[in-house]
């Protein structure tokens, strides 16, 4: 859900073969540990996360993300890498030598996933003031 910003029983459903009403049983459990983490979206018919969301059963950094894309790419499989079955599969460079922001990762990852625009400040070398810019990340 962090990096994806939703989650659908099916999904659980798919990936861990429980009946619809475990599976929303387990969505209703994970909101009383974690409120204020997702909420239902009756017209996407899932849950989203809301703006307050913290992570709580994972780092929440960009190495984790990359590490879950990597084991991915490998088509290896596990508890974790399964409820993140919306994310794509990518090529993963190693090592990445600065850090970046789990916010802005987790934008563009929710941006890819749900088809929308992101905007960005853009700071060039030769210019004094930075620009905006609308990006539409994609696969």
């Amino acid at each position: 859900m962090f990096w994806s910003g939703e989650i659908s029983t099916s999904a659980l459903i798919r990936h861990f073969g429980i009946s619809r009403v475990q599976a929303s049983k387990d969505l209703t459990l994970y909101q009383s540990l974690c409120p204020g983490n997702i909420r239902y979206d009756k017209s996407l018919k899932r849950y989203v996360i809301d703006e307050t969301f913290k992570a709580a059963f994972m780092a929440g950094n960009a190495a984790e993300f990359l590490q879950i894309l990597k084991v991915r790419q490998g088509g290896r499989a596990n508890a974790l890498v399964t409820l993140a079955d919306n994310l794509l599969v990518v090529e993963v460079l190693e090592p990445a030598f600065r850090q970046v922001e789990q916010t802005v990762l987790q934008t563009v990852n929710q941006a890819i996933v749900s088809a929308r625009a992101v905007r960005v400040r853009y700071q060039s070398m030769s210019r004094a003031e930075p620009v905006e810019h609308r990006l539409c990340p994609h696969v």
